[in-house]
């Protein structure tokens, strides 16, 4: 499953703090508790970003790192390659790619009624979903 970007989205849990703080987090989605996982455990940039169950690989892990406050990369332990949007379309997927600090590498965590977390694009505004197909 590929984690796309919609104007609406699944809510995502991070595991590891109530307060989204600079540190390393596993990334699921609410709805089927797949984690973030960069596929194949892959180094490169250009690699996908899927949804997947649960291994516990450093492929599975993200660091955040704040910015400008509000915004986040979210940077691969097993790669330390930044989650990269690659366009601002409804659907579009995501990569890793190497750290530049562009718009399109740069999330906010946005705080649902149940306590879980939306994560928005600054590039596009839109929010990550976790996409069954």
């Amino acid at each position: 499953m590929k984690l796309t970007l919609f104007a609406f989205a699944l809510l995502f849990t991070v595991t590891l703090s109530a307060n989204i703080v600079p540190g390393t987090y596993k990334v699921s989605c609410v709805a089927n508790s797949h984690v973030f996982d960069i596929e194949y455990g892959a180094n490169s940039d250009n690699s996908n970003l899927i949804v997947y169950p649960w291994h516990g690989g450093n492929n599975q892990r993200f660091t955040v790192n704040y910015v400008d406050g509000s915004w986040a990369t979210l940077v691969a332990l097993n790669s330390n390659k930044a989650l990269t949007v690659k366009s601002n379309a409804d659907g579009a997927s995501f990569t890793q790619q190497t750290v530049t600090g562009n718009a399109n590498q740069q999330f906010k965590f946005l705080v649902a009624k149940d306590g879980s977390y939306l994560i928005k694009s600054r590039a596009s505004g839109l929010v990550m979903n976790c996409n069954s197909s």
